[in-house]
């Protein structure tokens, strides 16, 4: 079987979008399955896996996947406009795969379900235990460490939430690392996060900038919690890659992440385990209709402060949270799920 997945950004092993470190990991999984994956698009292939080119349409290929997170929309857009060109593929593809329950419902429910005879599936984001635990943590002179990673930050990423949430806290001998691209001075009406780094750099909340793979990885292996507080979001590479790493996660059930987290409270394994994610703090309900992203509702700071100092009293072992996120989100485990899939559409 060869399967063709083209990155029309560049090649996957140099992007820096959360989807090039997902299938820079993917692939070479793929590979040692007996997937033939190639890159470029004029290859003649039996599956083309549509990623980042969503007007693209292969001829080389016997089939068509699409790939798909949650619909794009927001009160400020016409967001039917805004996804009509996703649709339109959607409709001509023989495969769907969802990156969470969440995102199947959501492009459901805004876009229609799959047509008569498409094949579909759930398949969540995965990540490396092996490359984590070869990496060697960042030193930290601080007894309990918070990490609240992405690549750019974004309004329904809520920094400020994350920001406020930590202070409120108050937990002695902490520190927050926030890694990722942080608007400085406003590059676009309204700015995305004017003047956090220059607002609340201190001794204990450390902005670090845009981290690639080899530099947030000791962070991971470094952190105590990922504290991750994203609106809706299909299925967040940061979760699996902190679970992978053994850091806890705090966070909330709007989107994918519920997901990711849900499976591992189940272990009987400790009894500690069960107080392990406690922590699925409620957000209001994904409403029916578009919301405004640049001012997504506030989440509950007072809860995810508890949260933290909950977390802070209590040690866990990483080597249980490796354990069990191995068995759902390694991305071993993740490859077979595409692979078996891939088979299924070519049936």
């Amino acid at each position: 079987m060869k399967v063709c997945m083209a990155n029309k950004h560049g090649d996957w092993d140099v992007s820096k979008t959360g989807k090039g470190k997902f299938f820079g990991r993917l692939i070479p999984e793929l590979r040692k399955l007996g997937v033939d994956v190639t890159t470029d698009p004029a290859d003649k292939v039996d599956i083309d896996l549509q990623i980042t080119r969503p007007v693209y349409w292969p001829e080389n290929a016997r089939k068509r996947v699409v790939r798909r997170g949650p619909v794009k929309y927001d009160v400020n857009m016409t967001w039917r406009e805004h996804n009509v060109k996703e649709y339109k593929y959607m409709t001509q593809c023989h495969g769907i795969v969802y990156q969470s329950e969440f995102a199947r419902k959501m492009n459901d429910d805004f876009l229609g379900k799959p047509r008569p005879g498409q094949k579909t599936a759930v398949i969540l984001n995965g990540a490396d235990p092996e490359y984590y635990a070869n990496t060697t943590p960042d030193p930290s002179p601080y007894r309990f460490n918070v990490l609240a990673s992405t690549r750019e930050w974004v309004w329904e990423k809520r920094l400020k939430d994350v920001i406020k949430s930590f202070q409120l806290a108050a937990i002695p001998d902490s520190c927050l690392w926030i890694a990722g691209t942080v608007w400085d001075t406003p590059k676009r009406f309204p700015p995305k996060q004017e003047g956090f780094p220059q607002r609340y750099s201190c001794e204990n909340i450390k902005f670090l900038g845009l981290q690639d793979e080899k530099h947030v990885a000791p962070l991971y292996c470094m952190a105590d919690v990922l504290l991750h507080l994203v609106y809706v979001d299909a299925c967040p590479n940061a979760v699996a890659e902190a679970l992978c790493a053994g850091c806890r996660v705090v966070t909330t059930d709007a989107g994918g992440q519920y997901e990711m987290i849900s499976p591992l409270t189940l272990s009987e394994t400790e009894e500690t385990w069960n107080r392990l994610f406690p922590n699925i703090l409620r957000d209001p309900p994904v409403p029916s209709k578009p919301w405004n992203r640049r001012t997504p509702p506030p989440a509950d700071r007072q809860a995810v402060a508890d949260m933290l100092k909950w977390h802070s009293e209590h040690a866990i072992k990483r080597d249980w949270i490796v354990h069990h996120a191995r068995t759902h989100l390694g991305i071993d485990v993740i490859a077979k799920k595409y692979a078996e899939f891939f088979e299924e559409v070519l049936k």
